[in-house]
């Protein structure tokens, strides 16, 4: 009895030893398919390295475009800010390398009442020096000026040259080559821009127009030049239109005619 005892006791503890070692195989076997997952090429720490370059690849690249985004937008926004004009000769447009420049409003009038007395500039250069709003003082060299253009608006009261162009009983500001007409034959026969009217990515802003009985309401009534670079913002004011049925409207041009416009 004692011999068959011992027997089971030895066997018993043969059993132990290699459950003990089997045990230990699949341990480390799992051990080497957990190595391999968490270490392998497509382990889970070069997944996760990989998805932290990609994430940061994204967040450099939103960033990159957020960027010139607000580049871009600042390029812009800062084109429409107003400053103080300089101009020493207001109402005469500066020649600058055979370019004239509208240096203030007292400019832009001018350079409207040239057009519309016929000269075209044709051949010629017209660049915008600064932004300028016809509702801020800082855009003319002296907007109580009364003697410069006179009952500008037609409303038989001479004032500053400001409430001369916003006032809204009178006419306001006169588009740039505002005449349209055509003749029998259909031709074109009022007054046109035929120069290059270069913004230099700056703004015109608040353009009044209370005259309601024009046939082309916009900065250029009738372009036939280039118009480039040009920003118009705020607000065009337009009273009811007299003859809405032979009327154009355009913020910058009313009436185009040129195939080189680039606004």
């Amino acid at each position: 009895m004692k011999k068959i005892f011992n027997l089971f006791k030895n066997t018993s503890h043969g059993i132990t030893l290699i459950a003990l070692i089997v045990t230990i195989i699949v341990l480390m076997i799992l051990a080497g398919i957990t190595l391999a997952g968490v270490l392998g090429e497509n382990g889970i720490i070069n997944m996760a390295l990989k998805a932290k370059q990609t994430h940061e690849n994204a967040v450099l690249q939103e960033s990159i475009a957020i960027e010139n985004l607000d580049f871009s937008s600042t390029s812009i926004l800062s084109g429409l800010n107003v400053e103080k004009v300089t101009d020493k000769a207001p109402g005469v447009l500066e020649e600058v390398d055979g370019k004239f420049i509208i240096n203030s409003i007292e400019d832009l009038v001018a350079f409207s009442n040239s057009v519309n007395s016929e000269n075209t500039y044709q051949n010629k250069t017209i660049e915008l020096g600064l932004t300028l709003d016809f509702n801020s003082e800082l855009s003319y060299v002296d907007p109580s000026n009364t003697s410069l253009f006179g009952d500008y608006n037609k409303d038989s009261f001479v004032g500053g040259i400001q409430e001369e162009l916003t006032d809204e009983n009178g006419n306001g500001f006169i588009p740039i080559g505002y005449k349209y007409g055509q003749d029998g034959d259909g031709n074109f026969t009022g007054t046109q821009f035929l120069g290059t009217f270069n913004g230099n990515n700056l703004g015109i802003k608040n353009i009044p127009i209370y005259d309601n009985t024009l046939a082309t309401i916009g900065l250029f009534g009738c372009n036939n030049g280039k118009i480039e670079n040009l920003i118009i913002s705020g607000s065009m004011f337009i009273k009811e239109l007299a003859s809405p049925s032979n009327l154009y409207l355009g913020g910058i041009t009313a009436y185009n005619l040129s195939s080189r416009t680039d606004f």
